[in-house]
């Protein structure tokens, strides 16, 4: 059974409240930003900018949001960016596997040389370590006031 799926429009206008929760939490976007980052990444979702996915129980109770999105960088170098997670409840290293499978054949059929991913939860670090992920970069920020 396959427990990773791509979200399609009326996947993602029926499950928002819990897309928007779970992507404005782990991305941890600031209460007064939240109307604009719900704006654009709906804007993103629809126009296929970034994709929304969901892994899902036996049962098909959602698991975890995942937001992804196909990236250049300055040698327009090619590739697949999971850009925030959200767990609603634990998965198992079977579903975290199936999901990592389902990101490379998608990867590689949009010409992607590798997937990234970026995370402050060492939760997160640790799972992406267990699928064969290796650090390469920190990232730094300083909020504009």
């Amino acid at each position: 059974m396959i427990k990773t799926i791509r979200l399609l429009p009326e996947d993602i206008v029926q499950n928002w409240n819990l897309i928007k929760y779970g992507t404005t939490s782990a991305s941890g976007v600031e209460d007064k930003l939240v109307p604009q980052y719900c704006v654009g990444l709906l804007q993103n979702l629809f126009n296929n900018d970034c994709q929304c996915w969901f892994i899902l129980s036996h049962e098909r109770k959602i698991k975890v949001v995942i937001l992804t999105k196909i990236v250049k960088d300055s040698g327009n170098i090619v590739r697949f960016l999971i850009d925030t997670l959200y767990g609603y409840l634990a998965t198992t290293k079977e579903e975290q596997e199936e999901a990592m499978d389902t990101f490379m054949t998608f990867a590689k059929n949009t010409g992607c040389t590798s997937i990234i991913a970026n995370s402050a939860n060492e939760m997160v670090w640790k799972i992406m370590e267990k699928m064969q992920m290796i650090e390469r970069f920190r990232s730094y920020e300083r909020r504009i006031a």
